[in-house]
């Protein structure tokens, strides 16, 4: 019978348990040291296991660290309603006084005025077809608000809030043609009812007008004009007080624009450029640069034709959004030094500081010392260059800081 022998030598097949080990020469260890291990397939089994705890640890200590971060934060606190005000009409917006006696509500057909104690009705301003949308209050002292109403139609209207009444005091954007109607996006009063800010668009262009008003002489006035309270008699009725009269109006203090955008020049040094800001043009605008029109249409060629694909996919279509802007009106203080000479100075704003979306400048105009001629654009008395666009701002209550 024959016997076939494989020729050549016998191979060794690798160990199985080479892949389940840590170390690849355990059993070269010290023979004292020496650990039993187990046989497979246990030792199989138990790398596994332990890998499942491993991973089990890692989402346990994972979701711990959330959970002690989630502590950390500070919740909102969730205030309880602590009585309801029932309207006839849905609120477009609401805001309370600064002593927190009144809380006022712009109504479809006008404003409403209730008590913050008892939550009762005090007095109505009705207009027909008349909703107003925003509302900006301010104390002005002696028992007299100052309301600064803007409508659905872009209408300021500017009220004054005394004894328990609503006086309209003027609509300041009223149109003689309706056409050449000029929309109010932003009305703001200063603290004290010293200067109302007026923010107007119309005919593709938009502009700020500072208003200076006369709160002393209105509480004198309000005492003199009778006051007509209507109440109607169904059930559901509630009083209305109005009043009527003439008055000493606000004065238009300046019209500022927005800045317009940096061109070329065609100055050939600085110091051409230093000697034209004694004509007016103040330093740190931009607008005595001594860069060229052909310099800048280089610029611009050369960041299209670098950023060309981003452009392409970022703003194919753009919009044409129009100028936003924000002003603070300045107390003397550690920003403003300027009226701290005087008691009587110090309570009343002296400069406001305005800036336009898109616009990476501060400017600050005084109103101390404000225009003769109101056709002329208002120069700024100082410029704060940023270095980026300003996105939003703010003023401390001591007028000491200002945010940007």
């Amino acid at each position: 019978m024959p016997v076939y022998i494989r020729k050549g030598p016998a191979e060794i097949p690798t160990p199985s348990e080479k892949e389940w080990t840590e170390e690849e020469n355990y059993y070269l260890r010290d023979p004292d040291q020496l650990q039993d291990h187990l046989p497979q397939p246990y030792r199989m089994i138990d790398k596994m296991v332990c890998q499942v705890l491993d991973s089990a640890w890692e989402q346990i200590l994972i979701r711990e660290e959330a959970r002690h971060l989630e502590k950390l934060k500070v919740k909102a606190t969730i205030l309880q309603a602590t009585n309801e005000v029932k309207l006839r009409e849905r609120a477009n917006c609401v805001t309370t006084s600064q002593d927190g006696r009144y809380i006022f509500a712009g109504l479809p057909s006008g404003i409403a005025a209730f008590s913050a104690s008892t939550y009762s009705l005090v007095c109505t301003w009705e207009a027909k077809n008349v909703a107003i949308t925003s509302i900006f209050i301010t104390h002005s002292g002696k028992q007299l608000y100052l309301l600064a109403t803007i409508d659905d139609m872009g209408l300021a209207r500017l009220f004054s809030f005394s004894q328990d009444c609503f006086f309209l005091a003027k609509i300041l954007n009223e149109p003689e043609d309706v056409s050449k109607r000029n929309n109010c996006t932003k009305f703001e009063l200063s603290n004290g009812g010293d200067f109302a800010g007026v923010f107007l668009e119309g005919s593709g262009e938009s502009w700020l007008e500072i208003y200076r008003l006369p709160k002393d002489s209105w509480p004198q006035e309000l005492d003199q004009v009778p006051m007509t309270t209507q109440r109607q008699t169904s059930a559901t009725a509630q009083p209305s007080g109005t009043s009527e009269g003439k008055s000493i109006l606000p004065v238009l203090v300046m019209k500022i624009k927005p800045p317009k955008p940096i061109s070329g020049s065609a100055f050939r040094s600085p110091a051409e450029a230093l000697q034209k800001s004694d004509e007016g043009i103040i330093i740190g605008s931009g607008q005595n640069n001594i860069i060229s029109t052909h310099q800048w249409k280089q610029q611009r060629v050369l960041f299209e034709h670098l950023f060309r694909k981003k452009l392409q996919m970022s703003s194919r279509v753009k919009e044409v959004k129009s100028r936003q802007a924000m002003c603070h009106f300045l107390l003397p203080g550690r920003i403003l030094p300027t009226g701290l000479e005087s008691a009587s100075h110090a309570a009343v704003p002296s400069a406001v500081c305005v800036w336009w979306n898109g616009c990476h400048n501060l400017l600050r105009y005084s109103l101390l010392r404000p225009a003769k001629d109101k056709d002329i654009e208002p120069k700024p008395d100082v410029v704060w260059p940023c270095a980026a666009s300003i996105a939003c701002s703010c003023v401390s209550l001591c007028n000491s800081f200002l945010a940007v």
